[in-house]
This record gives structure tokens, sequence and C-alpha cells, in this order.
């Protein structure tokens, strides 16, 4: 009986070494209760003596138990427990522990086998799904090594650790935007090395909240993504013309960092419905503050005579109804590269163009021919993230939001005359509720809960860097915003004469003459280009065909079999070297999107189910090629 109680508590041991809390805890239940009910059994045969070093040692490992020690309790389970030749059990103090106020030391790292503690909690990802992605909490080296070993051997894993000086930095929030994305959200896993979770728990617990802040928005966006990619990559052909000619956020961001802008506020004017209440204020605001108007705001700012310093818009499929004003057309805009073609080219003021999705073919094109970067703007989803990112980075140390309602206040949407041709929200979304601005709780919704949870992450993130007052007056409030009336932020910071027009007017394109010519050159020879990607595509699909009559008539020529491999390799690798295809799948991504599903997430699909889709994928590609052919086609 002994020997079984050392196997089971041996391989629960093993689980929080690994950190496997739910799991470990239930089986160490079962230990403790089996134990207490039979331990005149399991010792039958054995001295007093060492069954009261048992009983002291359980009495320690209910210690650690109580103050849920994993890694107390693994070294206990797997070093201490039945060695009956040892009498005392390893304690951490302050020099090997952390104390969290109570005066009980959790340990970092194991005590006795720090490298044997490692391998164990790697070894838990040693046949982890393919194209997973796995994000470590912690400062174990040693662990981390057998990690990297580990993920090393397999480049379709990513393996990002997260020390506890990194935690809740920056650099975190940009890695996890880049690591999780729409094909492996269904596989990332947060863990932590034991004990670190407790330890640094507010830390892991912000770091969690990301980590799933990521994977929703990645859900969340995935239909939008199908649904618009057509219309992205349309809205580029028709905008090209318009970009070349036009500038850039950087170009703007960097004429503003030339100017002291003081304490001059910039105000950010969104389109919820408290801006009814508020919105004539903001006369006493003009040319004292920097006025960035959203698209959906910008018919009731110009219907009451507001004049706006700058209007963004970065929705690829904005609908017509916030551009039909006839004001609009004379402001100076910010548009994504691919937002409609139908707002950009009404646009008789200055544009300043940012980089977006699909652009990637003619950002290269930019760059390698003339030196030119448009920039981007960060977002969590909606434009007044974007209107946000850019106020930060022209260099406005003071930021006050005006109608960023986040929620539906008084039961409305937006604010009074947005004529509401798009989707309702609110019949769309799943309620839920959130903190009101000035108390209580207001109605909103997941879409909008994204938005303020994006603002209030980068609030913090910039935290004595730049003033956020929150003059929406109704909706959810933002954590790390002052809340005043509009009325009063105006008064306390709005007092410094600004000319901030012919700053914009000054801002210089992006290209030359001379530089747009050799552009259109490169441009001139895109048809050719198609032409060799499509070829490309053939090829691979021979090749999979290839693949699937080798795998049924077996192997044969093994240096045969390697140069197919390596060829359907190059192949794979084509839609991260070979821009235009990152363009060209634009116009038929519904096409693959149930493929790559599979391929990611499926499970046990042999090298002929895995081929099969690879041969329908490119397939997709080429009809992406056709389409786009089409497309600009009738773009000329």
């Amino acid at each position: 009986m002994l020997e079984e109680l050392i196997k089971i508590c041996g391989n629960c041991a093993e689980l929080f070494y690994q950190n496997k809390s739910e799991e470990a805890y239930k089986i160490l239940d079962g230990i403790l209760t089996f134990t207490k009910t039979n331990l005149l059994n399991i010792f039958e045969g054995y001295s007093n003596e060492i069954v009261q070093l048992f009983m002291g040692k359980l009495r320690i490992l209910i210690d650690r138990y109580n103050h849920k020690d994993n890694l107390g309790i693994a070294d206990l389970l797997a070093f201490e427990l039945f060695d009956f030749e040892k009498t005392v059990c390893k304690e951490s103090d302050s020099e090997n522990g952390v104390n969290l106020g109570d005066g009980y030391f959790y340990r970092e790292y194991s005590l006795y086998d720090r490298k044997l503690a490692g391998r164990t909690f790697a070894e838990q990802f040693v046949n982890s799904k393919p194209y997973s992605t796995v994000v470590v909490f912690g400062d174990d080296e040693t662990a981390n090594d057998e990690l990297k070993h580990i993920f090393e051997t397999d480049d379709t894993k990513t393996l990002y650790l997260v020390t506890t000086e990194m935690a809740g930095k920056p650099e975190v929030e940009e890695k996890l935007s880049s690591v999780i994305n729409v094909h492996n959200r269904e596989l990332v896993q947060l863990v932590s090395f034991p004990n670190f979770d407790r330890i640094y728990e507010n830390k892991f617990n912000e770091l969690k909240s990301r980590v799933k802040y990521y994977i929703k928005l990645e859900t969340f966006t995935k239909n939008s993504g199908i649904r618009d990619a057509s219309e992205i990559g349309k809205n580029i052909l028709d905008n090209i013309e318009y970009i070349l000619n036009g500038s850039s956020v950087n170009k703007l961001i960097e004429r503003f960092k030339s100017e002291d802008l003081g304490e001059i506020p910039a105000i950010i004017v969104s389109a919820g419905p408290s801006l009814d209440k508020n919105i004539k204020e903001l006369k006493k605001a003009e040319g004292k503050a920097f006025i960035i108007g959203v698209d959906s705001a910008l018919r009731s700012l110009l219907d009451n005579g507001i004049k706006v310093d700058l209007a963004i818009s970065v929705d690829p499929a904005k609908h017509r109804q916030p551009f039909e004003h006839d004001k609009i057309k004379e402001l100076p805009f910010v548009f994504k590269v691919n937002s409609p073609n139908f707002a950009v080219k009404a646009s008789k003021n200055k544009i300043f163009f940012e980089d977006g999705y699909g652009f990637k073919y003619y950002s290269e094109m930019l760059k390698s021919v003339a030196g030119v970067e448009l920039g981007e703007t960060k977002t969590g989803g909606s434009v007044a993230n974007n209107a946000f990112s850019l106020a930060v980075d022209l260099g406005f140390k003071k930021i006050i939001f005006v109608g960023q309602d986040l929620a539906f206040t008084g039961g409305k949407n937006h604010v009074t005359g947005f004529i509401n041709k798009e989707v309702s929200l609110r019949n769309k979304s799943i309620p839920s509720m959130a903190k009101a601005i000035g108390g209580g709780m207001v109605e909103t919704s997941l879409q909008m809960s994204f938005y303020r949870e994006w603002f209030e992450q980068r609030i913090l993130e910039l935290e004595g860097a730049i003033e956020v007052i929150n003059a929406t007056e109704g909706g959810a409030a933002i954590k790390g915003s002052s809340e005043m009336s509009l009325e009063a932020a105006i008064k306390e910071n709005c007092s410094t004469e600004f000319d901030f027009e012919s700053i914009i007017s000054s801002v210089e394109p992006i290209l030359s003459e001379e530089k747009q010519q050799q552009i259109h050159l490169r441009l001139d020879g895109l048809k050719e280009e198609l032409d060799a990607l499509e070829n490309k595509l053939k090829s691979g699909i021979r090749d999979y065909r290839k693949l699937i009559e080798f795998e049924k008539l077996g192997k044969g020529n093994e240096s045969e079999y390697r140069k197919l491999i390596n060829r359907l390799g190059e192949i794979n690798r084509l839609d991260e070297e070979v821009a235009l295809l990152d363009f060209t799948r634009l116009f038929y991504k519904e096409g693959e999107e149930g493929i790559t599903d599979d391929i990611y997430t499926g499970e046990g699909l042999s090298v002929t189910d895995i081929a099969r889709k690879g041969e329908a994928l490119l397939k997709s590609y080429i009809k992406g090629v056709d389409k786009c052919r089409v497309a600009i086609e009738g773009n000329n």
C-alpha cells in the first residue's frame, strides 16, 4: 500500500511542478483523505518513530496546501514526504522565498532539483498541437532553457516568455497582438511557472486579461475580416493614385513634433449619445485645442458650427451616411489606405494616409523605391482608439474625450443627427453592464467593452506621460481618466491660441514627381508579377498531387521525396515572403478560411489529408489572383 501511495504522490508532484493546479489539488485531496483513513494499514510493520516522522511531514504538507504553495507541495511530495532518513523538510526563508505578508515564504524555485523541476514543467508541451502559441509567465531560467529546447525543434509552434520585469510593459502588449492571430486563437495557452502566479498575482492576472482580450478580439474580428476583405482590396486599388499624391500620418507627426504644443490639449470628439448635451461647448475650444472629429461625429459637429481641425476615418466598410454633408469634403482628413474610395476622392483638403491591412505589397514598394513609410496608428478596433493614438503621436500631453460613451446612454447608440444606416449595434450585440461615469452602472456591449479596455490599457502604459480627461457627460467610465464636465475642462485647459490650420497645410506630400514616376513604372509590371505568382501556385498544386501519389504508392526514391518536401516548404512560405500574395488573397478570402482552420486545428490529419487541403488552399489563392486581375483591369 505504501509503494502505491508513493507512486501516486510522485504523479501528483509532477502535476504541481507543471502548475496544473486544478488536476493536482483533486489528486492531493484524495491522497490526504486516503492517508487519514488508512494510516495504520499504510505503515503496517513500520516503527512508531517512522509513523510520527511521516505525520510531522504530513502536517507541513497540509500547511503548504492551505497556502496554495504549489512548488512547496511538489518538493515535499517528490523529495521529502517518504524520505525517512531526513527528519526536516526544506523551508523557504527570506533568502530563497517571498513573504506575501502573512509570514509564510513561497519558494520561486525547487529547493532540491531545479533542473528536474524545470524539465518536468517543460515536458507538458512536448506534444502540444502544431501552430499552438504558449505564453509563459515567470523567471525560472532553468525551465526557460528546457522550454526553448522543446520549441526549437518545431517551428510551427510559438513560445513567448514573459518575465515578471517585462509584465505590464508596452513591448508585451505589442508581442501579444502579433503572436495571437485569427488562425491560432483557439490554440493559445497561458501558463505560469509554479508559484509565480501566486507571488506576482496582480501581474499574472493582468497578463491573463490581456491574453483573453486578444483571443476575444481575434474571434470578434474574424468574420468581419472575411466579409470586408475583397472590399479592402478594391479600396486599395481605387485609392492608390490618391495615396501617391497625398501625404502620410508620419509626415503629419514629423511636422507637429517640430512645434512646441505646451499644455494645449487635443479634444477627441466621438458620436456617443451624450454628445447632444455638450456639443455646443466645443465652440469655446476652437483655436485653443486641437479638435479631432471621428467620422460618425462630423455631421453633428458641422451642423452645430464647430470647426474641426482634423477628421479621421479608418473603417474600410464605412457607410456613406457620415460623409453626406457639403462641408465634410473641406476638412483635412486622416484615412486608412483601405478606406472607402468614395470618401477619399470627395476630399478637397489635405489627406494623410496611414498604413493598413492588405497594403503590404505597396508598402514594400514605397519603401524600396522612395524610402517612404506611411506610419500607422495603434487601435483597439474603434476609430476613436486611432484618434487617441494619433493625438499621442502628435505630441499632445493632454487629451480630452467628448462623446466617448462606450455605452447605450439613455438607450441610444449615437448622437442625434446620426442617421443609423449602419447595423444597429445594440440589436446585434451581447448586452453587459459597466461602471458609469459619475457612479452606478450603464448598459454596454462586448464590442464597446473591447474599445474601453483598450483605452484603459493604453492610459496605463502612458501613465505619467499624458493626462486624459473624460468630458463625456454620460456612458461608461474609463479607468485612468479624470472626469469633469466639458465646460470645466475647456475653462481649465483651453487658454492658449494656436494656428493648427497653417501647420496642417504646410505638411509635405510623401513623393516627389520623380519618385511617383518610378512607382508607376513598378506598377506597370504588376500584370507580369501576377502571372509569375499564378505559375508558382500551379507548380505547388502539381507538387501536392505528387505527394499524394508518393503516399499512396510508398515514398520510393527518398531523394526525390526530400526534394518534393523542400519545394512544398517553399510554397508554404509564399504567403510570408511574397507580399503580392498577401494582396491577392484579399479578393477571395472566404475561399480559404475553412481550409486554414482545419489545417491549424484539425487533429489526426494524415499527410494525404494535409496535401489535399494544401492543394485546395493554393486553388483558392489562384482564384484570388484571378479576381485581383479583373479588379485591376476594371480600374484601368
